[in-house]
């Protein structure tokens, strides 16, 4: 299976907002549990935030996802994830264990829809290093191993 993070925003009448992160966990095989609720073939799945519909396959990712890099430890490429939904400016860089910028994978727009940036590090040290994705005006860090 995987596990997804949601973000789910919301905005009251003056304009105050308030952001909850999900870790929603999709077993392997999902077509026994699919269900079509009039919108969509999905299927319910347990979250840290209650009960959830996931639409099965296709469609565009609300928000955007940033994904682990896989593999992971690696040595001495990777490759990273994300997806958008919508045309977006945004920016992917590498950090070292100080949060010093070592590498800028991705900066721009970049249309809507699924991404994957490979990221060579071949003139890199072993060691603990981070990817950011910073898009709409929010940003997620992840981590990642090299390890030669």
């Amino acid at each position: 299976g995987r596990v997804y993070t949601v973000y789910v925003t919301a905005v009251d009448n003056s304009g105050n907002s308030s952001t909850v992160e999900c870790k929603i966990a999709v077993r392997h095989n999902v077509n026994g549990s699919a269900t079509d609720d009039g919108v969509g073939a999905g299927y319910a799945v347990a979250s840290n935030c209650g009960t959830a519909k996931a639409v099965a396959m296709g469609g565009t990712p609300a928000g955007f996802t940033l994904e682990q890099n896989f593999p992971n430890p690696f040595n001495p490429s990777t490759e990273i994830r994300f997806h958008v939904a919508e045309d977006s400016e945004l920016r992917l860089v590498v950090l070292d264990a100080l949060g010093r910028e070592v590498a800028v994978l991705a900066s721009g727009t970049v249309n809507a829809g699924n991404h994957t940036v490979t990221f060579q590090a071949d003139n890199l040290p072993s060691g603990l290093y981070f990817y950011r994705l910073e898009a709409q005006g929010r940003a997620v860090t992840k981590r990642m191993m090299l390890m030669k």
